[in-house]
């Protein structure tokens, strides 16, 4: 049995970071779209583990203290679907500064990519002990 302090969908931090350099002070590490934050055993959903969603970046936003992507998410699995559905910014952050916190990605404003890029990302679960695919 799992016990998140996270879910989410994880991507491959080369291939962000390689897309979209960070340009903060901070990097926020291991990419991903957070889909519930201490939601309890019941937000595990440890069937979908491993699980592939496609994450189509269509935003980018920087404001001096956040930084980031804005997605869209698509999964196969249409439980799991649901559950990307009820993120009401779907965001990756990139970096934040010494003024920045990462729960503030998601209100900075996004300007649209000219053409969106399409990664592959995987449903994970964050633990005390660490990522879990």
């Amino acid at each position: 049995m799992l016990i998140p302090i996270y879910t989410g969908i994880f991507l491959n931090s080369e291939e962000i970071y390689g897309a979209f350099p960070p340009k903060l002070s901070a990097w926020a590490g291991h990419p991903h779209v957070t889909l519930t934050f201490r939601g309890g055993i019941e937000s595990a959903h440890e069937e979908f583990l491993g699980e592939e969603v496609k994450v189509r970046v269509v935003g980018y936003g920087n404001n001096g203290k956040n930084e980031g992507l804005k997605v869209e998410l698509s999964a196969k699995n249409p439980e799991l679907q649901k559950i990307c559905d009820l993120v009401a910014v779907p965001h990756i952050t990139l970096s934040i500064s010494r003024d920045g916190a990462m729960k503030n990605t998601s209100s900075i404003e996004f300007s649209p990519l000219e053409k969106a890029i399409e990664f592959t990302g995987r449903y994970g679960v964050v633990t005390r002990s660490g990522l879990v695919i």
